[in-house]
């Protein structure tokens, strides 16, 4: 005698397609709440957290030079007279004597 199940599988193929079908939306489930989980805990304002440093908004500024600083300094070189070597943050200049200025 045979039973007659209406919407049961009848084959090992149709199974194995309801499985796969089963692993791929609960794949899905799991990526979609993961990238939810993201966005909520990502998007928070940094200024307005209770956990900042008094210092996080010190960070390390890059030692650039002005506009006309030649990164120099006046130095008496005994075979040359006064001269311009290099130091960061002056600027030289030899005319009438030697004068350094900071940047």
């Amino acid at each position: 005698m045979e039973i007659d199940c209406i919407g049961c599988p009848l084959n090992v193929e149709e199974l194995m397609k309801l499985g796969i079908r089963r692993i791929i939306s609960l794949a899905l489930l799991v990526v979609a709440v993961m990238a939810a989980v993201q966005i909520v805990t990502g998007v928070s304002a940094p200024a307005r957290s209770p956990y900042l440093s008094a210092l996080s908004d010190m960070s390390a500024q890059p030692a650039l030079a002005a506009p006309g600083c030649n990164n120099k300094t006046c130095e008496k070189d005994p075979r040359k007279g006064p001269t311009c070597f290099q130091a960061m943050g002056s600027n030289c200049k030899v005319a009438g004597g030697c004068t350094s200025t900071p940047c």
